[in-house]
């Protein structure tokens, strides 16, 4: 007989503990309850803050808690089942600790009193099903919680629970959900957490929830090492004491409203792996204390108010793989320090400031990068060939800036290479032969001063894939361009094509001359480097073999 939800809550509150199991029956045994991903989390479908191990799909490994004789659990989905509303009332249960009914379709309010029947209560998740309503405030009567897993429902309003009796809590999970009620104050709750002395993982992002984030935030337990607010409409300043929480490894406040300047005291936390402050509205100079952080491997402070100069320090965070700091005020040239770090590997993301000076050769170093962004600044001089040893680079867009000269033919080596935007520069010669090689989805070399014959095979095929406007001595390509035919002989242009216009005698003295000018400026940061020059006296050895 199928019964609701609430009855079923009543019948698990109301069994013997004692009773045997019995035919078609959950009872007393001793048993294992495993979970996949964080206990009770399930995966994650809505907001990912970016630190959720396997981008963020839940764990890889399963956790396993033991269920023995008076200490009994009722496992029911984990993504094996799809049970409906009234599925769990088909199960003749006995008392439990240990409720877990992840990632399926159960749905309505859960009952007002449910503290109150199921006060022992230690492990309770239902995350990734279709809970609505409020949150009860008899949870406050279940001190024993081990696990509060209550994320992607449809839960609203604010969080009334009363946290301060539950010691031993190490998961709060409500994250993915509708949580707020556009009053102010609704981050008070952390008041009552300070008490949570096992707490590890705080995980709220995702909501609705409005407020000044407490000054308590820094007096939370010493063991947390997860802490996300991010997505939410949280204002004010983020407390100092944030820089208390030594053992913290993930912070995440993104997508919020914080203002005021970046706290100094973050540069304590020297565990923090990844520290996602983006979309925000801090302002100031970029905290050069940043640098101490040796662990971190993910940066993000992108679209804030912040300005001055990038720290040199930065290259202190030998493990970071992934640095955005788009849509900044930043000013200077790019600190030589951020090319020497190796590790970056997912993305370098400094577009949108007010950079300045040349990109040096040492872009050549970030040999396993993937998607380096560096549009709308004020960059100039030549591309430089070194960037051929980006052997990784899928996304290379280094659109508005005042980059000069040739396309280098070096980046024919990026055979990778998937997105390609050099529009808006002040970019010359012919549009290299080698783009038709390239397996690219996207091209932008519109707004330069190209000229010559465009090219029609590979990603020239596609109309839709490419873009050459405003680059007003172009011709020739397909029709539906609608250029004007080449003047020059077909045999010459290739020539052309080959050589950037010049004869093969001239292209190989102008190559001599490139090497013995960039070789003996003042400044070494201006210098070709030795990679660079080997690029260079190979072209010339290919010109002078085809001559």
């Amino acid at each position: 007989m199928d019964i609701s939800w609430h009855a079923m809550i009543r019948r698990i509150a109301s069994t013997d503990k004692s009773l045997p199991s019995q035919s078609g029956g959950l009872g007393i045994k001793p048993c294992w309850v495993q979970f996949d991903g964080y206990p009770g989390e399930g995966t994650n479908q809505g907001f990912n803050p970016g630190f959720e191990p396997n981008g963020g799909r839940g764990f890889t490994d399963s956790i396993r808690f033991p269920c023995i004789w008076g200490h009994t659990c009722l496992k029911v989905g984990d993504r094996e089942n799809d049970l409906s509303y009234q599925s769990p009332g088909k199960l003749k249960v006995v008392r439990r600790d240990i409720l877990s009914f992840t990632d399926n379709q159960i749905g309505g309010d859960l009952p007002k009193d449910i503290g109150l029947q199921l006060p022992n209560l230690e492990f309770f998740q239902i995350a990734g099903n279709k809970f609505t309503g409020t949150i009860p405030f008899s949870f406050s009567n279940c001190s024993n919680l081990i696990d509060l897993s209550l994320s992607e429902n449809g839960f609203t309003g604010k969080i009334n629970i009363n946290f301060s009796q539950m010691r031993n809590i190490w998961l709060l999970g409500l994250y993915g959900n509708h949580l707020g009620s556009s009053q102010p104050n609704e981050m008070n709750f952390i008041n009552s957490m300070v008490n949570c002395s096992s707490l590890e993982l705080l995980l709220v992002h995702d909501n609705k929830l409005r407020g000044v984030l407490p000054s308590s935030i820094g007096n939370l337990s010493s063991q947390l090492t997860t802490l996300s607010f991010a997505a939410n409409f949280i204002y004010g300043t983020l407390p100092s004491g944030v820089g208390n929480l030594e053992k913290l490894e993930r912070l995440s406040i993104g997508f919020n409203q914080f203002t005021g300047i970046i706290p100094c005291e973050l540069g304590n936390l020297r565990n923090l792996r990844l520290l996602y402050l983006d979309y925000n509205s801090f302002t100031g100079n970029f905290p050069d204390i940043l640098g101490n952080m040796s662990w971190l491997d993910g940066l993000s402070l992108s679209h804030n108010r912040l300005e001055g100069k990038i720290p040199p320090s930065l290259g202190n965070c030998r493990r970071l793989s992934s640095l955005d700091l788009s849509e900044n005020n930043f000013t200077g040239p790019i600190p030589l320090e951020l090319f020497q770090l190796s590790s970056l590997s997912s993305v370098l993301d400094l577009s949108h400031n007010h950079l300045v000076g040349p990109l040096p050769q040492d872009i050549g170093n970030l040999k396993g990068l993937m998607t380096l962004d560096l549009s709308q600044n004020n960059l100039f001089g030549s591309i430089p060939y070194a960037i051929a040893s980006c052997t990784s680079l899928e996304n290379l867009y280094m659109k508005a800036n005042s980059f000069q000269g040739p396309i280098p033919p070096t980046m024919s080596a990026l055979k990778g290479i998937r997105n390609l935007d050099l529009s808006s520069n002040n970019l010359s010669g012919l549009i290299p032969k080698f783009l038709e090689q390239l397996n690219l989805s996207s091209l932008n070399l519109s707004f330069n001063s190209l000229e010559g014959e465009v090219p029609v095979r590979g990603i020239f095929k596609n109309t839709s894939a490419f873009a050459i406007v405003g680059n007003s001595r172009l011709c020739g390509g397909l029709p539906e361009l609608g250029l004007p035919k080449c003047a020059v002989h077909e045999e010459h242009m290739k020539a052309a094509h080959r050589n950037h216009g010049y004869s093969r005698d001239e292209e190989s003295m102008i190559s001599f001359a490139r090497i013995g000018l960039a070789c003996s400026m003042e400044s070494p940061r201006e210098r070709m480097d030795t990679s660079n020059m080997v690029h260079e006296l190979h072209h010339i050895k290919e010109i002078l073999q085809n001559n």
